[in-house]
């Protein structure tokens, strides 16, 4: 059983500012703008950048910090820089009733339809009500398909969820794959990440390895041959790989995250495509997963 408590337009603002700077310890500095008035402290609102929703944050008091927000929930920390803008939600999200969880749903990309144990909850960001125990919140995505995920709700616990794809386009329209999910707050509160996943029109999932989905395991590793023009330079450096490891345990959809230099990078796809895995299991069974793997380039005389 749900109730949605907020599912309200995601631009209206009461009050917006620029990130200036990011701070440790999940704070940032935000400079308001000077038409408006000081946010009040524990309103929530959210970081964009990029025409993008990069987190949620908590406004902190005023008198006593100063511009500063607590980031609550963040999409990457990599795309969480200065010069952002913040905005303070206009709608109250009320405390969960006596017995009840909330948990506000966001997502990179506002406005998809949500639905939690297959029952729809609004549109993304919404805050809903959730009775203790375990729920199945999906996203639908702008390029299709969905973004899923199984949560444990706790009664009198707020909690954040950011449901996404798996890109992010740069300045230049690039797509570069996400190596994380999220920060480690909720590691730091001893809060487990929930289970992850996205889904096709067919609904067949592909998911993110986490505690709760062991990861696959390489059988047969191809050693990558060291391309010669980069053995005369002595170049030499590590390639990171984003792909798909199926549940028969074969490599799939390679994308290039990182690399030194193009000859490196075709090294590492020609060598890697060829590894086999034990796959990942959820639940004692074989799965489809998102894994990053590493190839390395070191000369050793």
């Amino acid at each position: 059983m749900l109730a949605v408590v907020l599912a309200g337009p995601w631009f209206a603002a009461a009050q917006t500012g620029q990130v200036t700077e990011v701070l440790k310890d999940c704070r940032a500095r935000v400079k308001w703008d000077a038409d408006g008035p000081m946010p009040v402290a524990g309103r929530l609102g959210f970081v964009t950048g990029q025409n993008r929703v990069l987190a949620v944050f908590r406004t902190l008091d005023p008198g006593e910090s100063g511009g500063e927000i607590l980031l609550q929930d963040v999409l990457w920390p990599g795309f969480l820089l200065k010069d952002q803008q913040a905005r303070v939600t206009e709608t109250e999200m009320s405390p969960a009733p006596a017995g009840k969880g909330a948990l506000l749903v966001w997502s990179d990309h506002p406005g998809g339809g949500i639905q939690v144990n297959g029952s729809p909850a609004g549109h993304a960001p919404a805050w809903v009500v959730l009775d203790p125990g375990t729920h199945e919140i999906l996203l639908d995505l702008p390029e299709g398909g969905k973004a899923g995920a199984r949560i444990h709700a706790r009664a009198g616990v707020e909690d954040f969820l950011c449901l996404h794809g798996r890109s992010w386009p740069d300045p230049e329209g690039m797509g570069i794959p996400f190596l994380l999910l999220s920060p480690d707050l909720k590691k730091k509160e001893g809060r487990p990440e929930p289970l992850r996943w996205l889904e096709d029109r067919e609904g067949n999932r592909v998911y993110f390895c986490n505690d709760t989905v062991k990861h696959p395991v390489v059988r047969n590793k191809a050693i990558p041959r060291y391309p010669e023009a980069a053995r005369r330079l002595r170049r030499q450096g590590k390639v990171i790989l984003d792909g798909l490891v199926g549940s028969d345990g074969r490599i799939a959809n390679l994308d290039v995250i990182f690399s030194p230099g193009d000859d490196f990078s075709q090294a590492a796809v020609e060598a890697v495509s060829q590894w086999t895995y034990e796959p990942a299991t959820l639940d004692g069974k074989p799965v489809n997963v998102y894994f990053t793997i590493t190839a390395e380039f070191y000369l050793t005389h």
